[in-house]
């Protein structure tokens, strides 16, 4: 892992972006809000550097841009999302409890806009796996199947009071 947590909510930032990249300008708005620009610069320049150093070929600087290859970074959360897509509940989906908002909990320490990114982030993901969840739902034609059982249980450990995309 990254040592320093400006190259840790780099390395979180780029993995969890839906095109795993974005322009440095922004990433340094995200490390150092209350920085001037050039300083904010700098800071990120020196975690991305880091962060270069951590991934190796799965980090590219190029005009301005960060981007992780997507191919060498993989996230619990994507696998999760990717194996719902596919009817396969992760055991997480299935124990309760808040674990969305427990995502990368410990960087919310770093500034208000990393903990805003977080928010925005989490809320995504429940989204995400709400929307792939209630898809696999309306292909499963008989209510008594366990797996109905599974995904509405799954559905409403991550949205207690979901009530349903077709709700009225």
């Amino acid at each position: 892992m990254p040592q320093t947590q400006d190259a840790r909510v780099l390395l979180a930032y780029l993995a969890l972006a839906p095109s795993h990249s974005e322009a440095i300008g922004r990433l340094s708005a995200l490390l150092r809000p209350e920085a001037t620009p050039a300083a904010a610069r700098k800071t990120t320049k020196a975690a991305l550097e880091e962060l270069k150093e951590f991934v190796g070929e799965g980090m590219i600087l190029q005009d301005d841009v960060a981007i992780l290859n997507p191919d060498f970074v993989k996230t619990d959360v994507g696998q999760i999302v990717r194996n719902a897509a596919q009817g396969a509940l992760d055991d997480v989906l299935l124990s309760g409890g808040d674990w969305v908002q427990r995502i990368l909990s410990g960087l919310g320490e770093v500034n208000s806009a990393v903990t805003s990114w977080l928010a925005l982030m989490r809320s995504d993901v429940t989204e995400q796996l709400v929307s792939v969840l209630e898809t696999e739902m309306q292909r499963i034609t008989d209510e008594a199947d366990p797996a109905m059982r599974g995904i509405t249980r799954a559905i409403l450990n991550i949205e207690p009071c979901h009530e349903g995309r077709h709700a009225g």
